[in-house]
């Protein structure tokens, strides 16, 4: 890839071939049901939960943005038109998959972060260059449009089938107060409790929060770490609270706190931080590829229960992966 930087597109071809797989198997569900949406299909679907759908959907937008942004401004590499289509279909299909297949809003929400950075950083760009040469380009104004245009589609299509945002910030104020509020420790024993204006919670707003804070809150209490990632807040959390039944903070990075201590989250993030910076001075043609998946890594570890089974080596493999990308083609001796 070093010399060769279009070659990378095989990895992402080889992403986007799950999500076809993903796609056939649900047409195979919907022709025999006749829903389209079914709540509870993505325990049988082929990636078997929500996590691994955000996670692979994420490194391959992320992927597409960076390299559709190198192609459109400094036309190197230079890729054909059918190249293009791909990246398009792609992103819908896995747009698709998160709104309405598996409906997962972490996925919703890293997917919109991505492609809205991507058309404000092309769009920015592009104009900026045209008033350098004094003219504009229609076209270009297009190309950004119709992601904003996308983005608008699916986002009221989640919308529909998923209320979990209507509330979002009530539920998360009343989820942070873990002393206050007790229902987190085990909801089945004391139910879900109301937000200020008397409306129920939404369950998975408040569990996440309340989890995120008492992770944190354990962090604090054990700074050196519990030694195992898998369920470690489980482990943890009984010190400060004996009843709670909750397994994980359901967020990456805290569950990463929890096991190797703050030491070990600081060398992970920073190895992960530094390959932006990295990428920020490099002239390497990946480089906007590197930024761009590194910033999903990173949104995606904060929101995601990403920690158990291999994710944590998919990490380790993309940071060594995204830092070797880095490294620039050799110079010709002329």
């Amino acid at each position: 890839m070093r010399e060769h930087p279009q070659r990378a597109q095989f990895l992402w071809l080889g992403i986007y071939a799950s999500f076809v797989y993903l796609l056939i198997h649900y047409l195979g569900v919907y022709s025999q049901t006749g829903q389209a949406f079914m709540p509870n299909y993505y325990f049988s679907s082929p990636f078997g939960n929500k996590i691994n759908t955000v996670l692979m959907g994420g490194l391959f937008i992320s992927a597409i943005c960076g390299s559709s942004a190198n192609a459109l401004l400094n036309n190197r590499p230079h890729y054909p038109w059918p190249i293009y289509c791909y990246w398009l279909l792609g992103v819908l299909t896995i747009l698709f998959a998160v709104t309405t297949i598996i409906d997962t809003r972490n996925g919703v929400g890293v997917g919109i972060i991505l492609i809205a950075s991507w058309v404000l950083y092309v769009g920015a760009s592009k104009l900026t260059q045209q008033i350098k040469l004094g003219k504009l380009d229609w076209k270009i104004g297009l190309a950004t449009l119709i992601p904003a245009i996308l983005i608008i589609i699916f986002i009221q299509q989640h919308l529909s089938i998923n209320r979990g945002w209507n509330n979002f910030v009530d539920d998360v104020t009343v989820a942070v107060k873990i002393d206050e509020v007790p229902n987190w420790q085990d909801v089945k024993k004391y139910g879900y409790p109301k937000t200020a204006s008397g409306e129920p919670v939404y369950p998975n707003n408040y569990e996440r929060a309340a989890w995120a804070t008492a992770g944190i809150h354990s962090i604090t209490q054990n700074p050196f770490g519990y030694g195992l990632l898998e369920h470690s807040l489980g482990k943890v959390i009984r010190k400060s609270y004996p009843e709670a039944t909750v397994r994980s903070s359901h967020s990456a990075w805290i569950d990463l706190g929890l096991a190797f201590g703050i030491p070990g989250l600081l060398l992970t993030l920073g190895a992960l931080l530094s390959t932006i910076v990295l990428a920020l001075k490099s002239d390497s043609p990946n480089r906007l590829v590197v930024i761009w998946v590194a910033a999903d890594l990173l949104f995606t570890f904060t929101i995601a229960e990403v920690s158990s089974k291999h994710t944590i080596e998919i990490l380790f493999f993309c940071i060594a992966l995204l830092n070797a990308m880095l490294i620039e083609p050799r110079k010709t001796e002329s």
